[in-house]
């Protein structure tokens, strides 16, 4: 709403659909806070501890080759595929990792082990030999 707020205001405020998402939904919320906390977080931490580069691991160099793109696309897609799911079950990550399965919850239960299963999986796929690791 915000965006189509931006591109055509006149529209969007004719659109009851969207006059009830921004009335129901400010803009300035906790999980807007929470995103900005998060980069501010991570800038404070990175300022003061200074951050030193990262030397690639061999398999991944082998892999994948030492372009930063590469692995920051890697993880983007790693996490947006690992988001799309959760909110795919109605739910938030934290939700369902700690909440739920405080809760035993089987819903979240079945969503941690699926998530550390596919962490695996394409761990396996990456650092094994047919991809990367060693004959």
């Amino acid at each position: 709403a915000f965006v189509s707020y931006l591109i055509s205001s006149e529209w969007t405020l004719k659109s009851p659909f969207f006059v009830n998402l921004i009335i129901s939904n400010p803009i300035f919320n906790g999980s807007l806070g929470i995103l900005f906390g998060i980069f501010l977080g991570v800038g404070a931490i990175s300022y003061f501890l200074g951050s030193k580069p990262k030397d690639f691991h061999s398999i991944w160099t082998r892999r994948f080759g030492k372009s930063k793109f590469k692995r920051h696309l890697g993880a983007f897609i790693g996490g947006f595929i690992l988001m799309f799911g959760v909110r795919l079950g109605g739910g938030c990550l934290t939700g369902h990792a700690f909440s739920g399965l405080g809760q035993l919850s089987l819903v979240s239960i079945v969503f941690i082990l699926f998530m550390a299963l596919s962490s695996l999986s394409f761990a396996f796929l990456i650092y094994t030999y047919p991809f990367g690791g060693k004959k």
